[in-house]
């Protein structure tokens, strides 16, 4: 099983601003996404926030979004 990239990495943040424009594969990370964005621009939570918990989420399923951190992490 792969490990998550670190919390740290600036993929995470440039998922979440838009810089990073992937289509993901996983529905519930892409619908977690695209929420965790809205809240983001809204001011309802930090950037930081939000990459925590959307790294949170692939933590707790490293099998179901493999695919999607290829995508994203381009490994």
């Amino acid at each position: 099983m792969r490990k998550i990239p670190d919390v740290t990495r600036q993929e995470w943040r440039d998922l979440l601003t838009g810089k990073i424009d992937v289509k993901l594969d996983n529905f519930v990370l892409q619908m977690q996404v695209d929420q965790t964005r809205r809240a983001i621009k809204n001011s309802k939570i930090t950037l930081e926030e939000g990459v925590k918990k959307i790294h949170a989420l692939c933590e707790k399923y490293p099998l179901a979004v493999q695919s999607d951190i290829k995508k994203i992490f381009k490994n």
